[in-house]
């Protein structure tokens, strides 16, 4: 059976992922696999730093705008149409590249991806469906973790916070508006897609609950917490993990480095 590699460029958030990933294109032929819980939702695009139409139009993008905010998505919905799209990407060629940061979504697809055998099947009672797909693999499929990881900690928290800042001068207010209006989010609070750090801030600044400073205070501190957490996670993955510790001008010389080694 063929050995087949699939790519994780992982890492806090803002720290560079989605460009050094487009810059990729250049050396391989890719496919991204989105891999940020909240980039899924539709009609979220600046808070989430979605990458804009125009890129995912020249780049093949997958698993960006597949829900409405008010659907719910879990890490298994994931890892299934992440198991389909590998199939997919592989038999034509192409090198999977998941990209993004919800690191609870790439550890539970490595965990699915090497469990597959049919005792599996037999004890999750999974679908006749995805064991479908399970017979579709003519291959062994690995994983190679790239982690992009901050240079300076005091230099990575000040871009945090002129991302945050840079957002809202971009219309992240005016996309708050918009849900709120559209999808009555007033009353549904406990959506998922509003979990995504910020909008839930901002829609209590709208509703006079929380003053404008506080609510983007609030959500600087909600980033760091974020990628404090992301930083931890890092230390749960192992087998053919690299981290990339050099400033970013460095990142794409060692990334290709890296991904030149399994292809």
């Amino acid at each position: 059976m063929n050995n087949k590699f699939l790519f994780f460029l992982l890492g806090p958030t803002c720290v560079g992922k989605t460009n050094l990933s487009l810059k990729l294109f250049n050396y391989f032929p890719l496919e991204i696999i989105n891999i940020d819980s909240s980039m899924i939702y539709k009609f979220m695009d600046i808070g989430t730093g979605k990458p804009c139409i125009d890129v995912r139009n020249k780049f093949r993008h997958h698993l960006i705008d597949i829900k409405n905010p008010m659907d719910s998505y879990s890490v298994w919905d994931f890892c299934f149409d992440s198991f389909n799209i590998i199939i997919d990407c592989l038999n034509r060629y192409k090198i999977p590249l998941f990209v993004g940061g919800t690191m609870m979504y790439a550890w539970y697809l490595q965990f699915f991806l090497k469990s597959l055998n049919e005792d599996f099947f037999l004890n999750y009672k999974l679908t006749s469906k995805i064991y479908s797909f399970y017979k579709k693999i003519k291959f062994k499929i690995s994983f190679v973790n790239i982690f992009l990881l901050p240079f300076n900690k005091n230099v990575f928290y000040c871009k945090i916070k002129d991302r945050v800042w840079n957002m809202l001068d971009c219309g992240f207010l005016n996309e708050v508006i918009f849900l709120k209006s559209e999808f009555d989010i007033n009353l549904n609070l406990n959506f998922n897609s509003f979990k995504s750090i910020g909008y839930k801030d901002l829609l209590f600044y709208l509703n006079g609950k929380m003053n404008f400073i506080d609510a983007v205070d609030s959500i600087i501190k909600a980033t760091f917490r974020l990628a404090d957490n992301q930083l931890k996670w890092t230390k749960k993955f192992s087998n053919n993990s690299f981290f990339i510790e050099n400033k970013e001008r460095f990142f794409l010389k060692e990334c290709v480095k890296i991904i030149n080694l399994y292809v």
